[in-house]
């Protein structure tokens, strides 16, 4: 029986129940877990056996922020990441930078996710298959795997989609808020949320990536 905590950092509290019933049926039926999906909520237990982190905590914080937080802690305790979106160029920045042990594609099995975790948690440096570090380009790894240029696109949700295509024609996050009959909150984590999936990270960033798949153009 582990003696630690499984942290798991994310807003996703479905994404934080399939991590829970993996790391029982591959791990430890007796594993206990912490859970955080709020910025107020971080306040670590003890003792950790590893901490698992997904896409960050929303709106409230982003990977980044949340990996360079826990470093500050200074808990030498391993930590894996798996986000739903990295560029090669971010993942290598996260392990220059000693923001964690290991890395795993969103898209990865539960073998690799048992495997990944096993791995840090001995005290190894563990990068996912589909996780290249290598590339030269800006696009992301998993963009990469599909041929289609258009698959980014098809990962957003009918609102994502709607909300991009008000952005690209100008709208503030008011004027879409009026349009939508939606909060103004809401449509800024839907943003944040597409532009995370199409691996950019502002407006400007987010036009010249349509522009280069030639999108709206057909």
């Amino acid at each position: 029986m582990d003696k630690g905590y499984y942290v798991i950092i994310e807003s996703s509290e479905i994404f934080t129940s399939g991590i829970i019933e993996i790391v029982k049926s591959g791990l430890s039926q007796k594993s206990n877990f912490f859970s955080i999906h709020y910025r107020k909520d971080l306040n670590m237990p003890h003792p950790i056996e590893c901490i698992i982190v997904g896409n960050g905590l929303g709106v409230e914080m982003s990977l980044l922020d949340l990996l360079v937080y826990i470093k500050s802690l200074k808990l030498a305790i391993p930590v894996i990441c798996i986000p739903e979106m990295i560029t090669s160029k971010m993942a290598k920045q996260l392990f220059t930078e000693k923001l964690l042990d290991g890395i795993l594609h969103r898209d990865c099995t539960r073998d690799e996710l048992i495997e990944g975790i096993a791995a840090v948690r001995n005290g190894k440096v563990h990068i996912g298959r589909q996780i290249n570090l290598h590339q030269t380009d800006e696009q992301s790894v998993k963009a990469n795997k599909k041929n289609d240029p258009f698959y980014l696109i098809q990962t957003l949700t009918h609102q994502e989609r709607q909300i991009m295509e008000y952005v690209i024609e100008g709208k503030s996050s008011n004027d879409i808020s009026q349009i939508l009959f939606r909060s103004i909150h809401t449509i800024k984590t839907h943003r944040r949320n597409l532009l995370n999936k199409l691996g950019v990270t502002n407006t400007i960033e987010l036009i010249t990536y349509l522009d280069s798949i030639e999108f709206g153009k057909n």
